[in-house]
């Protein structure tokens, strides 16, 4: 799954299950997740793998790109939130 964000457009994705990675396609993103001490920045090609069950908040630094992918394929479920404005 990709999600295009403009600059400074925040999306909240909830609680992943362990294991999604997060990947910057283009541009920057800086993601917060409940639990963890330390907030990342993504550039191109960074990735941050789900290691808890915290709510997952991301915002991009330009417009961006991201793509979401779930270990064994698993369908997206409920696990997806709208985006955050």
């Amino acid at each position: 799954m990709v999600i295009m964000l403009h600059d400074k457009e925040v999306a909240g994705l909830g609680k992943l299950p362990k294991g999604v990675v997060i990947q910057c396609l283009n541009g920057n993103l800086w993601l917060t997740c409940e639990g963890d001490n330390n907030d990342h920045i993504l550039h191109v090609g960074n990735m941050y793998t789900v290691t808890d069950n915290g709510r997952i908040v991301i915002m991009a630094q330009s417009d961006a790109r991201m793509s979401l992918k779930w270990p064994e394929d698993r369908a997206l479920g409920k696990h997806l939130v709208p985006v955050l404005h």
